[in-house]
């Protein structure tokens, strides 16, 4: 028997198992991760529409996967698209209820939209997850801040986030996008400057 046709017979003859030791993922599947992927390379690069564009393709392919979902509530913040990363958001929340990503993106996106009571069921919720970290708390306080108008519980949050992560830098706070709304805020201005000078 030639050397050919004894390896054709030796490999006709292993057993199913032995020639793929794994099932390939779906078509669908396959495809929503690279569009994922696509998404997520779009936004690094700030290709908003293009970010949009891909994360949209991804859910649709692949509409069971948390990544999907979370690329396209980030491609649509990026966008500036809040009622668009609202839903995005809740889908993802479906999946995944205690992803800790998607309860501050829930948050955030919350702040955005005026809705008070989502946004502190988002950061309270990410609180008991993360009751050690700094994140939630700075979360709340961005809620008393701009949403209730209440300076003082703001820094009440903001010491007890310093009180977490003694290295919590808060000196460049207002300039971060979602504290920006507040950057002439002369009543929090004064209290956060206060709070920055007595630790």
């Amino acid at each position: 028997m030639k050397p050919l046709a004894v390896l054709l017979a030796a490999a006709i003859s292993l057993p199913l198992p032995a020639l793929a030791s794994r099932a390939l993922p779906s078509w669908s599947a396959y495809h929503g991760d690279r569009e994922t992927a696509l998404s997520w390379r779009a936004i690094a690069e700030q290709r908003t529409a293009d970010a949009v564009e891909h994360a949209e393709r991804a859910t649709a392919l692949a509409p069971s996967s948390s990544g999907a979902w979370h690329a396209l509530a980030r491609a649509q913040i990026a966008a500036g698209s809040w009622e668009g990363a609202a839903d995005a958001v809740a889908a993802l929340r479906r999946l995944a209820p205690d992803d800790v990503q998607a309860l501050e993106l829930m948050g955030r996106v919350a702040v955005e939209l005026g809705r008070r009571d989502d946004a502190v069921d988002a950061f309270t919720a990410l609180d008991g997850l993360q009751h050690d970290l700094a994140g939630p708390r700075v979360g709340l306080a961005l809620v008393a801040a701009r949403l209730d108008g209440d300076v003082p519980a703001a820094i009440a949050h903001l010491r007890m986030a310093r009180e977490r992560d003694a290295g919590l830098d808060l000196s460049g706070l207002l300039l971060r996008p979602h504290w920006k709304p507040l950057s002439d805020d002369a009543e929090l201005i004064r209290a956060l400057t206060e709070l920055l000078q007595s630790e």
